[in-house]
């Protein structure tokens, strides 16, 4: 009988002990993947501080940061630091990872640097949120700005493997704004502290 495990990689800019809620879910993942499945589970994030969202809680998985480029609330900054910090994360990923990849969304960059870098490799986009839809939503950049279009034509040129999404229309969105059907799990949105007590002795339904 083959006992080799098979390795996954999470990769996510915040992770527990950090708060964040991203890092949250990414941790609950690892958790389940570990305790269920033969699987080592790798996390590569940054080691950042996150102000709040939900923490404390014990990491899953071996864990392997790289520096986190700014912390700061200066938005254009942040914009470039999350460019250069999506590459570092990616980067990583690549040296210690033996398996598929879990690229989310924070830094918003990930999945342009996962659509260069990872062509090659099985990775797996878990959308957390929509970038780089959510920069033109927040009025940070105009739909018509040429960079934004060459980021979009790399994306489209090289999109995942597979895709995890926090919905129904949200897949069917990522589908057409890739030009593409992709082999898709829904994962709804939120996670359930366990620490807390269970009203009316029930889980969500979404858990």
């Amino acid at each position: 009988m083959d006992t080799k495990k098979q390795e996954v990689t999470i990769i996510n800019k915040n992770y527990p002990p950090s708060f964040g809620i991203t890092g949250e879910s990414a941790n609950q993942l690892a958790s389940f993947l570990q305790s269920h499945t033969d699987i080592i589970v790798k996390v590569v994030h940054a080691n950042a501080k996150y102000a709040g969202g939900v923490g404390n809680h014990i990491p899953n998985g071996t864990l392997f940061s790289v520096k986190s480029l700014y912390d700061g609330k200066n938005n254009l900054v942040r914009l470039v630091a999350s460019f250069f910090e999506s590459l570092f994360l990616i980067l990583k990923a690549i040296k210690i990872s033996n398996g598929p990849i879990i690229v989310m969304t924070d830094p918003p960059f990930l999945n342009f640097w996962a659509a260069i870098l990872l062509k090659n490799k099985k990775w797996i986009y878990w959308s957390m949120d929509l970038f780089p839809e959510a920069f033109i939503a927040a009025g940070l950049i105009s739909r018509k700005n040429f960079f934004l279009r060459r980021i979009e034509k790399v994306i489209r040129k090289y999109p995942p493997s597979g895709l995890i999404a926090l919905g129904t229309y949200q897949k069917q969105f990522i589908e057409k704004y890739l030009h593409t059907d992709l082999s898709s799990t829904i994962i709804n949105c939120g996670v359930w502290d366990k620490s807390q007590e269970i009203k009316n002795d029930k889980l969500p339904d979404w858990y």
